[in-house]
């Protein structure tokens, strides 16, 4: 049984090895075909590589320090007693959701910038760079250019979304990042111009911190600007009290009356309450300003794009040897399943 079982293998195995003889001879006759095959697909590749524009590639990394101080911060906010400490922990996906938010993109395209001397949007250097007013399906957009720094209009619109595609589309050239360990956050653009890959980016960047910043103190800078103009109000009046007592003591000269008194002591008295209640609210104050010191987040950068940039265009030589490669395999794959098929159906 075993015998009969080692001599079935031995037979497979043989007609294997004489299936893969046959094969082989076969391409071999066919040399010529896969050769024109690879030649084509080599040529192909190597051509969409020419053609191909460059893709600078500008990086741009970052990480926040965000320390939160909720009991201090709840603390001086109930001095006015409509406010409360807050401030959660920082949140990776937020920063990155406002780096690809339109607001934020919207805000970067109207920042005038310098790119290869000229000034101008960086919404209208990307219009230029990739054509986008050149021959529209309409013919509206033919020349367009952004004149001021809002849209007001449907044209101003619809220019708007063909640079929002043409960033965060589904072909988009722009990402962002982050590592969760380490928190650090990357700006990515793949852009065929290289200086306005690097100008965008690090724009990019200023406009996303400022916003972030001032959105994460906004309750606790409100609250601080708010316990100032309390101090700043009871600090005049309280001048001002100590300045009507004295002006009453100047009129009498030292002869007092029990009728003159009564002016210049109650004015003493307004004083007394005005500045008890002063230093109470620059006490509360300088809680106020230590907190939002230490609610504001530090954002720094780690590394920055400068020219020159990385080409991540694709390499010539290795497109052609990828396209010979491919069309080796693919005439080689559709002679021996051609002659597969015309076997099977003997």
């Amino acid at each position: 049984m075993t015998n009969n079982n080692e001599y079935s293998n031995e037979i497979t195995l043989k007609e294997f090895i004489l299936k893969l003889q046959y094969y082989g001879k076969l391409l071999l006759s066919k040399w010529y075909i896969i050769g024109l095959v690879a030649i084509l697909f080599g040529a192909l590749f190597g051509y969409r590589a020419y053609v191909e524009k460059d893709k600078y590639v500008a990086e741009l990394t970052f990480m926040v320090n965000e320390e939160s101080s909720s009991s201090v911060g709840a603390f001086a906010a109930s001095v006015l007693g409509r406010f409360v400490g807050g401030g959660g922990k920082f949140n990776l996906e937020k920063i990155l959701s406002l780096s690809k938010s339109k607001m934020i993109l919207e805000k970067t395209f109207f920042v005038k910038k310098n790119v290869n001397g000229q000034t101008d949007y960086l919404a209208n250097f990307f219009i230029k760079a990739y054509k986008i007013n050149e021959k529209t399906k309409d013919g509206l957009l033919d020349g367009f250019l952004f004149k001021k720094d809002t849209i007001s209009s449907e044209l101003d619109s619809e220019m708007m979304a063909n640079l929002f595609s043409l960033l965060i589309g589904k072909k988009g050239i722009f990402s962002s990042s982050s590592d969760d360990r380490s928190g650090i956050m990357t700006l990515k653009l793949i852009c065929s111009h290289e200086e306005l890959a690097v100008e965008f980016i690090n724009t990019l960047y200023d406009v996303l911190s400022e916003y972030y910043i001032n959105n994460s103190i906004e309750k606790d800078l409100l609250t601080y600007n708010l316990l100032k103009q309390k101090a700043d109000l009871l600090y005049g009046q309280m001048n001002s009290k100590l300045d009507e007592a004295i002006s009453y003591d100047d009129k009498t000269l030292g002869v007092w009356k029990q009728t003159y008194t009564l002016p210049s002591n109650k004015s003493l008295r307004d004083a007394r309450i005005s500045t008890e209640m002063y230093g109470e609210v620059m006490k509360n104050l300088e809680i106020a300003d230590f907190t939002l010191k230490n609610k504001t987040p530090f954002i720094s950068k780690v590394d920055i794009p400068r020219v020159p940039l990385e080409n991540a265009k694709n390499s010539m030589v290795k497109q052609i040897i990828i396209g010979l490669f491919l069309g080796t395999f693919l005439s080689a794959f559709y002679i021996i399943i051609r002659r597969v098929v015309k076997i099977s159906m003997m």
